[in-house]
């Protein structure tokens, strides 16, 4: 059996040059995480003994020290780093460069929420969003990082869930040959909280669209996986390891977030003890010990009538 890693996961701050419609941290811009702070920060995850440690929220490549953060993380051998960006700055060819030649990065994940140009810069609303999506895919490849550690995350919403299949395969064709994440989206906090029946789309009406997604990407030998959607639409895709958080549990044996204002030492634990629940409709269900449910603003605005109990698998 694979031996299971410890994962920490540092929010640098919560600025963006995107502006992205379904986002969580919208009214945190404000917040930020100073050069000690973030850098104390990973010195403690590395302290901790993490084998992973993930660069997220919202966007750490406009941060003025980012150089000196990625020195850093390169000091002190991380097994395993990887980054979370919308990619925008890596249009800049010498920029990528740079990154690349200091030899930190293992893996890459960038946001791709449409597939065209309308629906993506809609989404991020950032008119040159796309374009500079596909100028910094481009200079990835020119400078031959692994396809296989360069991947994607969707965020699913209303405006786009109809159309993951074709994301799905636009992710393909730009050779993003990563575990690509498809993440159902939380109405927990931020925008889709505040504006729910105009971005949070029904798990029933969406999961056929995931499904789709998920059985394409299969077929064609992409890992796609699905996020913070309720197992008793997608049982069928357990084994295929298709869902995040079953995946999750089964890499790493602890994940920490640590971020400028909250701290959480098993993200895990907490998500499934306040962010998500599952409704008596779900007792007896084959799946309830290892599914998370629904988020509770989506339970709070729409009750559990489209919870479904698994009698088996």
């Amino acid at each position: 059996m694979q031996k299971q890693e410890k994962k920490v996961v540092i929010f640098v701050w919560y600025a963006c040059n995107n502006h992205c419609r379904f986002c969580i941290d919208l009214n945190k811009r404000h917040i930020n995480h100073s050069t000690k702070e973030v850098l104390n920060s990973i010195y403690d995850a590395k302290k901790s003994g993490a084998d992973t440690l993930e660069i997220i929220w919202w966007e750490v490549t406009i941060r003025e020290d980012f150089w000196k953060i990625m020195e850093f993380i390169k000091a002190l051998k991380f097994s395993n780093m990887y980054m979370v960006t919308n990619g925008i700055i890596f249009a800049d060819y010498e920029f990528t460069k740079k990154l690349l030649d200091l030899d930190v990065l293992k893996s890459i994940v960038f946001s791709l929420h449409g597939a065209e140009a309308k629906q993506h810069n809609f989404l991020t609303e950032n008119p040159i969003s796309y374009q500079a999506m596909l100028k910094w895919i481009e200079n990835f490849h020119k400078l031959w990082f692994p396809s296989n550690r360069m991947a994607s995350n969707t965020a699913i919403e209303k405006w786009n869930y109809k159309d993951l299949l074709e994301i799905g395969k636009k992710i393909k064709e730009l050779w993003l040959n990563g575990s690509s994440e498809f993440i159902f989206a939380d109405p927990n906090v931020g925008w889709v909280h505040d504006n729910f029946e105009k971005l949070m789309p029904r798990i029933s009406e969406a999961a056929p669209y995931i499904r789709d997604l998920l059985d394409w990407g299969n077929q064609n030998n992409m890992t796609y996986r699905v996020r913070y959607v309720p197992l008793c639409y997608f049982a069928d895709y357990i084994e295929s390891d298709n869902i995040s958080e079953l995946m999750e549990v089964k890499i790493y044996s602890n994940v920490t977030h640590s971020a400028p204002d909250f701290q959480n030492p098993d993200a895990v634990k907490g998500r499934q003890e306040a962010g998500r629940k599952k409704t008596a409709k779900c007792e007896w269900c084959k799946l309830y010990d290892i599914c998370e449910g629904l988020w509770t603003t989506y339970l709070d605005n729409r009750g559990d009538e489209e919870l479904k109990k698994i009698e088996k698998i």
